[in-house]
């Protein structure tokens, strides 16, 4: 990882069911990458990756 380039959270559509999320945009070598944490549990999740 190079750097973190930006992070948010997001409450999602808590009226159906989901949980608060807190995602993570990084740089690396291989391009830009999204991470989330599910808040309540703790878990990372990959999310996206962009070219």
């Amino acid at each position: 990882m190079r750097e973190v380039l930006d992070r948010w959270k997001d409450t999602g559509e808590w009226w159906n069911g989901e949980t608060p999320k807190l995602f993570v945009r990084f740089l690396t070598d291989s391009g830009v990458w999204e991470l989330y944490r599910d808040l309540p549990d703790g878990r990372w999740f990959f999310y996206r990756r962009y070219d």
